[in-house]
This record gives C-alpha cells, structure tokens and sequence, in this order.
C-alpha cells in the first residue's frame, strides 16, 4: 500500500462450494518469528496479521473482515452495514460486537505461513454464489519490523485510507 518494497511475498486464492468460501493463503515468514496468541476478538491487528475483507451484497453497502495471526486462537471479525437504525452510535461503523461464524486454520513450516479460512454462505445470509455473480473483496498482510510497519493489499486504496476502504475493494467473479 506504501508503494514500496516488500520484505515477505504473499499469496492467495479464493475457491467455493455449495456451502463455503474458502481462502487460502500462503506467505513467506521467517522460522524465528514468534507471536503470542491474542485470543478470539483481542488484538491480533498490532503484530503480524492478515485481513480479508468481502462484500457480497456487491453494492458497498455490508461488508466483514476477518483477521487472523500465524498462531491458533488469535483473530477478530467485525461486520459494517448491519446496524439501519441512524440513531444508533454505532450505525455507519464497523460493528466489533458481530461474531460471525468461521474458521481459519494456520500452519508455519520452511519460512512460510499457511493459512485456511472456511466462512460459510449462512454467516452473510446469502446461499452459495451463481455462476457469473460478483462479490467484492480485499486481502491484507501487515507486517510489523523493528521501526517499519508494512502494508500490503491485494487492491490497493491509492487514495491512502487503507484495507478498511471499502471503495478500493477489487472485484471477485464465481465460475
């Protein structure tokens, strides 16, 4: 997202069937790194993470995002657009009370990290994808160095807001 160079390379690809998107990623990571776990819901974004957000409503108007550590129970799930009342504070924001239902499994072997995520359809409330539709969706790492922080994106906000901008969000087709 800094335009500039990356210390470790990232991978992804995206597959589905009748019940679950799946995401799996691989990324370079140093055998010697190691993080505490931060809990389900703790704050897994201030070390070395990855973040997906996915929009299936394809109209910018719900999204969620999922972040998850190169350890076992450490992620977050937040949801925007759920909460319609205006009144409401948190109308308009990321809802960090939302627990959607997923699961992410990791695995650190040869200088690299491993990752699986299985989100089931019913956690968006949507059935499983028709041939031809479209979802929008982005994939973030940040990776934490001593005084450096780097942000990579798979579609990058060039307008400088970040991962959580959710017009620089790319465009996923099922077939």
């Amino acid at each position: 997202m800094q335009l500039g160079h990356l210390d470790y390379a990232t991978s992804f690809k995206i597959g589905y069937d009748d019940e679950n998107l799946y995401v799996a990623v691989d990324a370079e990571l140093p055998g010697d790194k190691t993080f505490p776990a931060q809990g389900h819901d703790g704050v897994c974004f201030r070390q070395e993470c990855l973040e997906l957000y996915l929009d299936p409503t394809f109209a910018h108007a719900k999204n969620y995002h999922f972040i998850w550590n190169p350890v076992a129970d450490s992620c977050l799930e937040e949801a925007f657009g759920l909460l319609t009342d205006p009144l409401d504070p948190r109308f308009d924001k990321m809802n960090i009370d939302w627990n959607g239902k997923w699961d992410y499994e990791v695995k650190r072997a040869n200088g690299r990290w491993h990752s699986l995520v299985t989100i089931p359809f019913a956690t968006f409330g949507v059935k499983a994808p028709e041939k031809g539709e479209k979802w929008f969706v982005n994939l973030g790492r940040e990776t934490y160095k001593p005084g450096d922080l780097q942000l990579a994106s798979w579609n990058p906000s060039l307008e400088g807001r970040g991962l959580a901008d959710r017009e620089s969000m790319g465009v996923m087709t099922f077939e």
